[in-house]
């Protein structure tokens, strides 16, 4: 049994994959088959900085920010006070 679960954890954080499977496919294959050739056009399409360090940086902030309430409040959550 624990292997059983074992198995199911890998495939659900994508760790394995199953062949020919629509849900369960290989991740790697769903990437454009130029991307490491234009990866810094693929970032620079989705606002995110080509260091892993940057990125980890920026979101620790804003995870700080967030947990300490240093962040503006949405309209939406102003007026369900």
């Amino acid at each position: 049994m624990c292997v059983l679960v074992a198995l199911r954890d890998a495939v659900r954080r994508r760790e394995i994959y199953v062949e020919g499977a629509a849900r369960w496919r290989n991740p790697e294959g769903d990437l454009p088959g130029d991307f490491e050739a234009t990866r810094a056009v693929h970032y620079a399409a989705i606002r995110q900085p080509l260091n892993p360090r940057a990125f980890i940086a920026d979101l620790k902030k804003r995870m700080t920010a967030a947990w300490t309430g240093s962040l503006p409040r949405s309209r939406r959550a102003a007026r369900a006070r």
